[in-house]
């Protein structure tokens, strides 16, 4: 080592910038200028529009407070109002009703204190799983259209805001599983302190499945007969992932240690392995875990993402996957959706880092970066941290945020436009 001549860092090349412009006036000012303008706008989407909505905090409801509006679960109900949970100091339900006489994010209730709600599913009602320190809860909400069949359906939207309940009538204590306040209502808790993650309906059936968060024990809940039972394990060492999916037959899929596929099935009544194994980086098989599912309803297509940022598609008939693509050059796919005209939107990044918004369309087999969330209206707002998406009635796709203080994203993607019929049209 004696021999090695030191290096001299003054007769180094060094690689130039495009800060390197401010050194000449007129062109090179302008150049520059140019090149900032074009990265600064590269970086965020492009197509189609962002539009953030806050959590309450309009003139006539109450917004949720920072470090409670961390959203961590959406789903659409028939109704089509958009039904989200946060977590946070208490754990509140809220809906956004996005038709023209509404247009508001509304707090529907607290579920509970220093809570996490980990999953919303939606049949007639809105169902819920909650997790504080070790022990799970599963919840109910009732919508206004629910409670009032029997009464004049005009002014739907507007009345379940005004018939929300007030500040001092939404907190709950949850000892007790069997209190409920307004519409929200403690269904059960999970026996032998575990949490919940992962939650799937199966709406025909009326049968809620989930995942306990330490073990990893499948469970049922029946709706009707208010029944829970455990199922077992997923997995014999504990390894498994937070999420679950189901196809249009019932049949529900998850993944244990490595990667490898599970499912159940209400005919066959257990969990069963199978051959299916979910794509992964070299050497990472071992860590492997899907971060996020969604459902192609139309062509029974499930389509996962995983922790090492990978997209797959799984095909449960064919027992076939098949491995997509990386979208963006971070870790973990945090959120999927299928939009209304078969196009995946998802999200991906890893905590602390800008997610980027992407999209997978099946028919081109093209999976493009969109770029990083900005939104201009309701207020400018960047978009660092989501973790759960879902698709509206018309095609546009929520997305929730997951800092300290959080907005409901809504993406509303281009119309894919046609081939046109002769050339001489642009």
């Amino acid at each position: 080592m004696k021999n090695v001549k030191p290096l001299n860092l003054k007769d180094r090349v060094w690689p130039t910038s495009p800060h390197e412009y401010l050194r000449f006036e007129g062109e090179g000012i302008k150049k520059f200028l140019q090149l900032r303008a074009g990265y600064e706008k590269s970086a965020f989407v492009g197509e189609g529009q962002v539009q953030v909505r806050r959590l309450g905090a309009s003139s006539f409801v109450k917004p949720i407070p920072a470090g409670e509006s961390a959203i961590t679960a959406l789903v659409r109900h028939k109704n089509g109002k958009i039904y989200g949970g946060t977590s946070g100091r208490r754990a509140h339900l809220f809906f956004y009703d996005p038709s023209p006489d509404a247009d508001v994010v509304v707090d529907a209730g607290v579920v509970g204190e220093n809570m996490r709600i980990t999953g919303l599913v939606a049949d007639e009602r809105i169902y819920g799983a909650a997790e504080s320190g070790d022990q799970g809860f599963l919840f109910s909400y009732s919508p206004c259209e629910v409670l009032m069949k029997d009464i004049d359906t005009t002014g739907k939207g507007m009345r379940e805001i005004f018939d929300s309940p007030v500040e001092d009538q939404m907190f709950h204590s949850i000892i007790d599983p069997c209190h409920s306040v307004g519409k929200i209502e403690i269904l059960t808790r999970i026996p032998e302190a575990e949490g919940v993650t992962g939650l799937v309906i199966d709406a025909q059936r009326k049968i809620i499945y989930g995942l306990t968060s330490k073990n990893g024990s499948f469970f049922s809940y029946s709706i009707s007969s208010k029944t829970f039972s455990l199922k077992g394990r997923v997995d014999s060492i504990r390894e498994f992932s937070r999420k679950l999916a189901i196809d249009s037959t019932g049949t529900i899929y998850g993944a244990a240690s490595c990667g490898r596929i599970f499912k159940y099935s209400s005919d066959v009544g257990r969990v069963e392995s199978t051959s299916c194994v979910i794509p992964s980086l070299k050497g990472r098989e071992a860590y492997n875990r899907v971060d996020s599912w969604a459902l192609d309803e139309q062509s029974g297509v499930i389509y996962g993402g995983t922790i090492d940022g990978i997209l797959f598609e799984f095909n449960p008939p064919a027992g076939k996957i098949r491995c997509i693509g990386k979208p963006i050059d971070q870790m973990r796919v945090r959120a999927l959706t299928v939009g209304n005209d078969g196009r995946v939107f998802g999200v991906g990044g890893e905590p602390g880092k800008c997610c980027h918004l992407f999209v997978y369309e099946p028919i081109e087999h093209q999976l493009r970066d969109l770029g990083v969330l900005l939104a201009t209206m309701e207020t400018p707002w960047y978009g660092y941290e989501v973790d759960c998406a879902v698709t509206g009635r018309d095609g546009e796709v929520y997305l929730g945020e997951t800092d300290r203080i959080s907005h409901l994203f809504i993406y509303f993607p281009p119309i894919v436009r046609r081939v046109p019929a002769f050339n001489n049209f642009s």
